[in-house]
């Protein structure tokens, strides 16, 4: 950076900074003249630093947003280190980088750490716990509030307007009501069946087939042997009469495992009806509670509990 300066002559000439605050002769009267003090520049800071600040914070303990934040503070640095004009902020990116680097050390920890399914389900049971509304009775039932049974404790109505599980949500359609677990990942629903003119014992093939619909196309070119999510795996492991049916009323259950896009489920199916001569001015009041296969020993007893408390009133 130079000096410029004027000579009383008239005569303008440059020195180099290095002279500032020093006398310079003039080249063309030779006159002294002092140069004056240079004033540092302004400072600005860097907004890369500022931002990779913020992402590193924003996306600390995601794998992603410690990488994006990490490359935008060695982007800052570099920048900031050969500007043209004088910028700040290298703490910022300092920062930034501390960040992710720990961030990004923590989420490695976790997913690999033996208890990392912990944290998992904690995060899983407070997501669920924004899609159920666990408050009203205890007891839910059908539409016609003809078939009631008591909820598992902790479990509340899937709301309508929140996600539902990918993998089984098409099978929740035109359900009287859907009860969810805590952990978001255990269902009952209900269902009265107005057109149902079989046996109660030959209703098996009615229940199944609701579980065998094929799910909605990803596109208008797929097919369904093409979907990922086509079931893969239909399996009826147990059919009996329930002995225990409430009074007056007749029951079945069937026990069916179902793989779903590389996931099992497993289905306790159950349907009442009451005992009379015409099939056909008799409804089935279908109730299934299902699970993943992984979960679903644990939380069998809860649901089996919950299916064992199914009253009639009416």
């Amino acid at each position: 950076m130079s000096i410029a300066l004027t000579c009383d002559c008239g005569a303008r000439y440059e020195v180099e900074d290095l002279f500032a605050g020093q006398e310079v002769s003039c080249p063309e009267c030779k006159h002294r003249t002092r140069a004056p003090l240079v004033k540092d520049p302004p400072r600005r800071t860097s907004l890369l630093a500022l931002y990779s600040l913020v992402v590193a914070v924003v996306g600390a303990f995601t794998l992603v947003g410690s990488a994006a934040a990490a490359l935008i503070a060695l982007i800052a640095l570099v920048r900031i280190n050969t500007a043209s004009v004088r910028l700040v902020g290298t703490g910022y990116a300092i920062a930034a980088l501390v960040v992710s680097v720990v961030g990004a050390a923590a989420t490695l920890g976790i997913l690999y750490h033996p208890k990392a399914s912990r944290l998992v389900g904690w995060q899983s049971r407070g997501v669920a716990a924004a899609q159920i509304d666990t408050s009203g009775p205890p007891e839910v039932g059908s539409k016609d509030d003809a078939c009631l049974l008591t909820r598992p404790p902790g479990w509340g109505t899937l709301l309508p307007d929140r996600g539902r599980d990918p993998s089984i949500d098409y099978l929740q359609i035109n359900r009287d009501i859907i009860l969810g677990s805590p952990q978001g990942d255990a269902y009952i629903d209900i269902k009265r069946d107005t057109f149902a003119d079989i046996p109660l014992e030959n209703y098996r093939e009615q229940v199944s087939q609701e579980l065998k619909v094929p799910p909605p196309l990803l596109d208008e070119e797929d097919d369904n042997s093409g979907n990922r999510n086509a079931p893969e795996r239909f399996f009826l492991r147990a059919q009996l009469e329930l002995p225990n049916a409430p009074d007056g009323y007749e029951g079945m259950e069937w026990v069916v495992d179902l793989r779903r896009g590389g996931r099992g489920w497993r289905w306790l199916l159950r349907a009442y009806r009451k005992i009379g001569d015409d099939d056909k001015a008799r409804p089935v009041y279908v109730i299934r509670a299902y699970a993943p296969l992984r979960r679903f020993p644990k939380i069998e007893p809860e649901m089996r509990k919950s299916l064992e408390s199914v009253r009639f009133p009416k």
